[in-house]
């Protein structure tokens, strides 16, 4: 079993992947689904394209196995199932960050841009900071400065708002 999960470099040999994917899945069926037994099996399964079994494993892990299905449909481009994955991370630990940070790394920046000015207008003050490093990303420094030191309106735009300067 150490061999399966340890001696990757000998263990991803294509002589070696039937027999290491074997006993992967007899301590799966064993019962014996720990988290690196189905990060193992999931790794297989993506880099053989099998993506029903990809799903089949990802039911063993429980929430880090469908965190880890999601990242590897992401790698393999599968960006549709992908989403729908990320889609039920945030559903299982009630925040919709995942699928946010999804959406920033797929280029579906204005959608993410959406969902942080919904995080701090319902008040999750710590989006307001990640909304103003993305910004910065995206070359837009003179509104991440407003961002950070005014917040945002009602309707969720920037805060054009300054303060006066101080009198002494």
């Amino acid at each position: 079993m150490i061999w399966c999960l340890e001696n990757r470099a000998d263990a991803d040999q294509p002589d070696n992947l039937s027999e290491r994917r074997a006993l992967l899945e007899r301590a799966l069926n064993a019962g014996m689904a720990t988290e690196q037994v189905c990060q193992r099996l999931q790794v297989i399964a993506a880099q053989d394209e099998d993506w029903n079994e990809l799903s089949r494993i990802t039911g063993f892990g429980g929430d880090p196995a469908l965190r880890e299905e999601a990242a590897l449909l992401e790698k393999a481009g599968q960006l549709g199932r992908a989403q729908q994955k990320y889609t039920e991370v945030c559903a299982r630990v009630g925040s919709r960050m995942p699928l946010i940070n999804f959406w920033w790394r797929t280029g579906r920046e204005d959608e993410a841009e959406a969902a942080l000015r919904q995080h701090i207008l319902a008040g999750n003050r710590h989006s307001l900071l990640d909304l103003a490093k993305h910004l910065r990303q995206r070359g837009r420094s003179l509104e991440a400065d407003r961002l950070r030191r005014s917040g945002l309106e009602p309707d969720g735009s920037t805060s054009t708002w300054t303060p006066p300067p101080v009198l002494r």
